[in-house]
């Protein structure tokens, strides 16, 4: 008897996990058309007074607080490079048309992508040298919660 609960609850477990795998997600529809001329495309995105003869995307890697720290550096050689184009002379900085980052380096490149040269006044300040992780890690998990929430009983306090 105590064989076959066993036997069912094995299959039981393994049906749950078997069927977990069964999840439908709906299909995107087929794109019927497309225009050069709608959506998403650089040549439509807004470049202000952008060379039209230099084209520069910046990628920042991953890696952490690193990460963040070389794709800052970065953004700061550039703004410190200055370029003569088309008879004007600027920062290579203000060339840049477009900047992604993975993992660490988007924190860079999404806070260069809201604020723009504010970045040099802040962002050291306000993420490279504030332990972040530590600070997340104790916002969303703190330990006094973890006993807390063994009790049966909960209080809104």
């Amino acid at each position: 008897m105590k064989n076959r609960l066993l036997y069912l609850s094995v299959i039981f477990f393994l049906g749950i996990l078997g069927t977990g795998g069964c999840a439908h997600y709906p299909v995107n529809p087929s794109l019927k058309e497309s225009s050069p001329h709608k959506g998403y495309r650089l040549k439509n995105l807004n470049q202000g007074d952008k060379s039209d003869s230099l084209l520069l995307f910046l990628t920042f890697s991953g890696g952490g607080t690193r990460a963040a720290s070389l794709a800052y550096g970065v953004l700061e050689e550039l703004a410190g490079t200055e370029i003569l184009l088309e008879g004007r002379k600027h920062s290579l900085l203000d060339e840049v048309d477009a900047i992604s980052g993975v993992s660490g380096g988007s924190f860079t490149a999404a806070y260069y992508g809201l604020f723009g040269r504010r970045i040099f006044e802040d962002f050291t300040a306000r993420f490279l040298k504030r332990n972040v992780q530590r600070e997340l890690f104790e916002e969303f998990i703190p330990l006094h919660n973890w006993f807390r929430q063994q009790r049966k009983v909960q209080s809104r306090s």
